[in-house]
């Protein structure tokens, strides 16, 4: 929106623009939701049966973009510039929040949720974001495979060890 923003030709951004763009479509959609959930209309019958087949296959939908843009020959120029993000997204953001929860819960299992919800890898949405917007893919790609090898081959057993001995 920014770089549209600065483009001399004539046509302005407006608020309705940025909001009613496609890229938004996902946004309006959870609105409306929310809005008929709030609204108190009864929800059909019908709405339970098809509503998690269909956010598994709108999920897995959104993975086809973004495996057919990746370029590992583009991500290698980008590892050691996004391998300080490790540290950031499995030491220090759990760590802080772990200590913020500690302040306010005293449940430990709400405890140790919260710790293991902060040490995710970076979301996948990060990457379909930058696509939607036309920013660096590939930094974001870059951090998104990054951040879940180390979790899946560092993070996830040495927390799976460590809270087993927790629990």
């Amino acid at each position: 929106y920014y770089s549209r923003s600065c483009q001399d030709d004539g046509r302005r951004m407006t608020a309705a623009s940025v909001v009613l763009s496609p890229n938004q479509l996902p946004v309006l959609g959870l609105i409306a939701g929310a809005a008929l959930s709030y609204s108190g209309l009864p929800r059909p019958a019908w709405g339970g049966a098809i509503f998690d087949p269909l956010v598994h296959l709108g999920a897995w939908m959104m993975q086809v973009p973004v495996g057919y843009f990746t370029d590992f020959g583009e991500m290698r120029r980008y590892w050691l510039k996004t391998a300080d993000l490790t540290l950031i997204k499995f030491a220090a953001t759990p760590i802080l929040t772990y200590l913020a929860a500690q302040t306010v819960i005293s449940d430990r299992l709400a405890l140790y949720t919260i710790f293991l919800t902060a040490s995710t890898p970076t979301a996948i949405f990060a990457v379909i974001a930058v696509k939607l917007h036309r920013l660096n893919l590939h930094i974001t790609m870059a951090a998104f495979v990054l951040t879940t090898a180390v979790y899946l081959l560092l993070v996830y057993p040495l927390q799976f060890w460590w809270l087993a001995g927790k629990m």
